[in-house]
């Protein structure tokens, strides 16, 4: 019998790809409601979403699913510190800004949490049983403070991604870059708009309206918007192929290493532009190798340069979509990860059978009640998870 997961949250559908391909495990999903998640992939079987906004209420459906579960895979802060409160023995899967600004460390511009809110959060992050990173930098981020993280990879769904995907009907009128990239500092955008500006080609970019709210400073970016950037509503995910292939390119993020949708533009075969930190390195075939995605610094100078020679020599862009289509195929292959999942499932499904006492989860809500009293700017609102 296979085992039972239930994830909780999962906002960039990495475990919705996940689950789909894994042979061992039974993985179910519950999501927060909310803006951020309309676009999930909600049309799997045994998908659910918690009914309030309400941390207690939430719980409160949590303890009633979890004994039909035998493990429990967790994606956000929210989604642990559910899992924290009702003792769950639970995974923790981190894809990037969950682990570089965890909330148990002091950060003003970001959170401002009390004291008291850091330490709750830190024995939130202390109970996972094992910690999971998707992407190298990522597992950087986790070894300055924890042993037992690992590298599993990020899979891709190559039943959605794929090179026989038909392309978006719509008529170009001049080379076109398509950029679903968050609009935000963290990701870049200031750097990507003033390259822009420095290009010699003509071409335009297609940019989501689509902005980094935990950043407020990032609205302030469309002031250096260049001319040939359009904004454009967002995409919903199941249609994203069919923009890769419309466009002659994609313009992504300058964070070090390929994200979400530089892989999925990848295994489309599409020319990707993200920047790569040389330093980040992953093991293929034994040895480590770093992404051959371009340009290999944030300098606008240099990015300026590659997107015309992306944009004015076909040579060039068809062969570097192959080489950066060839390490995404075999870093991202999600049946060689669904494989990996399942063993972490079976070992710690293993190791997970230790229950927590009622008494123990008493101290664990007052814990939080006092961490949440110690905010006075939260005293003043109800009890929401931080996803919505």
């Amino acid at each position: 019998m296979a085992i039972r997961i239930l994830a909780i949250g999962d906002a960039a559908n990495n475990i919705a790809t996940i689950r789909k391909f894994v042979k061992e495990t039974k993985i179910d999903q519950i999501h927060f409601r909310g803006a951020r998640n309309k676009d999930l992939r909600h049309y799997l079987t045994n998908t659910y979403f918690f009914e309030s906004q309400n941390v207690f209420k939430q719980l409160k459906q949590l303890s009633d699913l979890k004994k039909n579960y035998d493990l429990f895979l967790v994606a956000s802060w929210d989604s642990a510190r559910l899992a924290y409160l009702a003792g769950l023995n639970f995974v923790w899967l981190f894809t990037g800004t969950d682990i570089r600004h965890p909330f148990f460390v002091k950060n003003k511009e970001l959170y401002n949490y009390t004291y008291f809110e850091r330490f709750f959060y830190w024995k939130v992050f202390s109970e996972a049983l094992i910690y999971v990173a998707l992407i190298e930098d990522t597992l950087n981020d986790l070894k300055k403070h924890v042993k037992n993280g690992i590298l599993l990879g990020t899979p891709v769904d190559s039943m959605l991604f794929n090179d026989n995907i038909k392309p978006l009907e719509k008529t170009k009128k001049k080379f076109t870059f398509f950029s679903p990239t968050r609009i935000g500092f963290q990701k870049g955008t200031d750097i990507v708009w003033n390259a822009i500006k420095k290009c010699k080609s003509d071409f335009e970019v297609l940019q989501c309206e689509w902005f980094d709210e935990k950043f407020p400073k990032s609205r302030k970016l469309l002031e250096i918007k260049p001319e040939n950037v359009i904004l454009i509503s967002l995409i919903p995910h199941e249609k994203m192929a069919k923009y890769y292939h419309f466009a002659d390119a994609i313009l992504g993020q300058m964070g070090g290493w390929p994200g979400g949708i530089e892989r999925e533009a990848s295994f489309c075969k599409r020319p990707v532009i993200c920047y790569t930190n040389v330093k980040f390195k992953i093991e293929i075939n034994g040895e480590q190798k770093s992404a051959p995605f371009l340009p290999l610094s944030k300098n606008p100078e240099e990015l300026s340069n590659i997107i015309d020679k992306i944009v004015t020599c076909k040579s060039f862009r068809e062969k570097y979509a192959n080489d950066c289509y060839d390490f995404i195929k075999k870093t991202c292959d999600p049946v060689l990860i669904a494989k990996m999942w399942d063993k972490l499932f079976m070992d710690y499904f293993i190791k997970s059978r230790q229950k927590k006492s009622k008494p123990k989860l008493k101290l664990r809500l007052i814990l939080f009640l006092l961490s949440y009293l110690s905010n006075p700017k939260k005293v003043i609102i109800k009890l929401k998870s931080s996803n919505n």
